[in-house]
């Protein structure tokens, strides 16, 4: 028996060209395509219907920016990020 390591899928949802919709979106797609057990992320300015880690509003990036925050979050699994116009 294999066992399958837990990843995580992240997006970020950052101003208002994006919005709650398209997470869910992802998210579903996300569901009904990925074989391995995930955990499900969106770094917003708002909450979400995901789980959601909360921008530090004082880096005062610009929209496209905000994907580095990525790099400084811990991560205990094999990380993946999607954009949140991605079709699966």
């Amino acid at each position: 028996m294999i066992l399958k390591q837990n990843v995580n899928i992240v997006c970020v949802c950052v101003g208002d060209k994006y919005n709650k919709t398209h997470v869910n979106r992802l998210y579903k797609m996300v569901k009904r395509h990925c074989s391995l057990p995930f955990s499900f992320y969106c770094i917003s300015d708002q909450q979400q219907d995901v789980n959601t880690i909360f921008i530090d509003q004082s880096l005062d990036l610009e929209s496209y920016w905000w994907k580095m925050v990525l790099f400084n979050l811990d991560w205990d699994n094999i990380t993946l990020y999607l954009d949140l116009d991605v079709v699966i």
